[in-house]
């Protein structure tokens, strides 16, 4: 039998203890229903500007997440769902006759984003996903070209968001429930 002294004993037992919560950390929460794939959950924040420059991120407790009927294209139905974790507070649904626009465009020489938008309401909905060197998910609504709600997850893959779950081509619309757009001034509104 070992002998471990007492202070030793502690000090392992922290450590499993610590890689053990690194390791065991919870996904981010989903408004995707049974038999439904996500192709991104986020955790959103409010972004509002900082003194001197910048941005910071206050949490929210809302889900956005974009689910699927099927794990690869052709999709026959994507979903936006968007509130509290188990209160879906705003839903849209992709059908072909009411497709989503895709979009995938460069935001300079190292990043770029994917874009989903639609439009309902007089509102217009825009996910923005950073791909390249870039990360986190981007919500944006507007209002007759007025941005009403500006959110952002976060960087942190794992933790603010997860993405890509379901590759969704964002320069061929291999769904009838997806439309290619040429541009998406909404998205862009200030």
């Amino acid at each position: 039998m070992h002998n471990t002294p007492p202070a030793l004993t502690l000090v392992l037992i922290a450590g499993f203890a610590f890689c053990g919560s690194t390791w065991a950390q919870a996904p981010v929460a989903t408004h995707c229903k049974a038999g439904e794939f996500a192709y991104l959950n986020a955790n959103m924040s409010k972004v509002q500007p900082s003194q001197g420059g910048g941005y910071k991120l206050v949490k929210t407790d809302k889900v956005l997440s974009v689910c699927a009927d099927k794990q690869v294209e052709p999709f026959h139905m994507l979903a936006y769902r968007y509130g509290p974790v188990g209160s879906v507070e705003m839903e849209h649904v992709a059908r072909p006759e009411k497709p989503f626009s895709i979009l995938n465009r460069s935001t300079s020489p190292h990043t770029g984003e994917n874009l989903l938008f639609f439009t309902t309401g007089g509102f217009t909905y825009c996910v923005s996903e950073a791909t390249g060197q870039g990360s986190g998910i981007g919500l944006t609504v507007t209002k007759s070209g007025k941005k009403i709600v500006d959110l952002f997850s976060g960087n942190e893959r794992g933790v603010d968001f997860e993405s890509e779950m379901v590759e969704i081509d964002f320069d061929v619309a291999r769904s009838s429930v997806l439309k290619v757009a040429k541009s998406a001034p909404a998205c862009d509104a200030r």
